[in-house]
């Protein structure tokens, strides 16, 4: 899939959140009228009216643009199809199959394009969904060197830093920021390798909680890890 600058597409997902609210309780098969794309707890809610295509199936980047990903119908007729959330991918594109013609979302004003100059359609992941992932979120690309977003949710806390073994575990060299909804932050590039972290919440040690990975360390203890491939 993925974006150049991670750090900019993660902050306009912050200022999605508070455009966009999230709909709990929506019955799908009662959908009298196509719209903008719409944020369920399930996923982003994509929807045609009979007039825009008959036949409609959508790919995304959300798995490699791999599978033809085919409408539904509700009772009025109006084709959907809801694109699921995924583990770090924080911008949602999707291109659209309309009566065997690709084309972007009619209903969606965001759009770009591809390298072959096919109209994209997109749209950024409300960051509920993000902090809610299993962490840290790392950087999907190619390059080596891939940057690491590191995440802790304790609006309380007075101070945390984020303490790791790539540099000896020193407990004051990254101080983590808390951003307005509560939650600690911070981002570092990581080559290829195997890693270990926790870390230090108002003097007191605390392993990520959102990570399964965990190490046992002699001197340490138990500390939090993830991979870079």
């Amino acid at each position: 899939m993925y974006i150049k600058n991670f750090a900019f597409v993660i902050l306009f997902s912050f200022i999605l959140f508070f455009s966009h609210s999230i709909e709990k309780y929506v019955d799908i098969d009662l959908i009298k009228k196509a719209g903008p794309p719409r944020y369920l707890d399930s996923g982003v809610l994509i929807t045609i009216s009979p007039d825009q295509g008959r036949t409609v199936f959508l790919r995304t980047n959300a798995d490699g643009w791999k599978d033809d990903h085919f409408f539904h119908e509700s009772l009025f007729g109006i084709k959907y199809y809801i694109i699921p959330y995924e583990e770090n991918v924080p911008v949602i594109k999707y291109k659209l199959n309309m009566d065997g013609f690709w084309d972007r979302d009619p209903n969606n004003a965001d759009f770009t394009d591809d390298k072959y100059g096919t109209d994209i359609s997109y749209v950024k992941v409300p960051e509920e969904f993000l902090y809610h992932k299993e962490t840290p979120l790392i950087e999907m690309t190619d390059n080596p060197v891939k940057n690491v977003i590191f995440l802790y949710d304790n609006p309380g806390a007075n101070e945390v830093n984020f303490v790791s073994s790539i540099d000896n575990w020193n407990q004051f060299t990254h101080q983590m920021k808390k951003n307005s909804d509560g939650i600690w932050e911070f981002r570092m590039d990581f080559k290829k390798g195997t890693y270990y972290y926790y870390f230090i919440v108002d003097e007191k040690k605390i392993i990520d909680n959102e990570n399964r990975r965990t190490f046992v360390d002699e001197g340490i203890g138990r500390v939090s890890a993830f991979v870079i491939k």
